[in-house]
């Protein structure tokens, strides 16, 4: 479940960035090549940050004290949440860096809770 959802949530970013129904709704236009790849850096980068804040309270909080199960069903509803913070982010960055992030505290458990 959680490799499904590491590769729904790479696939998702790439198409929403090269769609130009998502384009158009971040205002692509008003953008110079160098602040749209800025953009798009700055969502990658919100991806790799949440994971460092999500494995200072993984390993004692989720695993040894849920239990491995209870944790995956835990890390799946926080990436769900993550996702729907992205998209129903209606244009603005803001929401979109902040589900990015949410859905990045996912991320950091998945090695160690393989069943």
């Amino acid at each position: 479940m959680l490799r499904m959802a590491r590769g729904i949530d790479e696939g998702l970013i790439a198409a929403a960035f090269n769609s130009p129904a998502f384009q158009k709704l971040i205002h692509f236009d008003q953008h110079s090549p160098v602040e749209w790849a800025d953009i798009k850096g700055n969502v990658t980068a919100m991806k790799l940050i949440g994971p460092v804040s999500g494995s200072l309270m993984n390993l004692y909080l989720r695993i040894y004290r849920m239990g491995r199960l209870w944790a995956i069903c835990e890390l799946c509803l926080v990436w769900t949440i993550g996702i729907a913070i992205f998209m129903s982010s209606q244009g603005n960055l803001d929401p979109i860096y902040a589900g990015r992030f949410v859905a990045g505290l996912s991320k950091s458990s998945r090695g160690s809770l393989q069943l």
